[in-house]
């Protein structure tokens, strides 16, 4: 199962995907 994350990086909310122990960014949100 791929687990995302929100989260502020420099001042704007991002969107990522949880790999073990990191978050590797993504460009866009994961519902849209």
């Amino acid at each position: 199962m791929t687990k995302y994350a929100r989260f502020l990086a420099h001042g704007e909310v991002a969107y990522g995907v949880v790999e073990g122990d990191t978050v590797k960014q993504i460009t866009a949100a994961p519902y849209e």
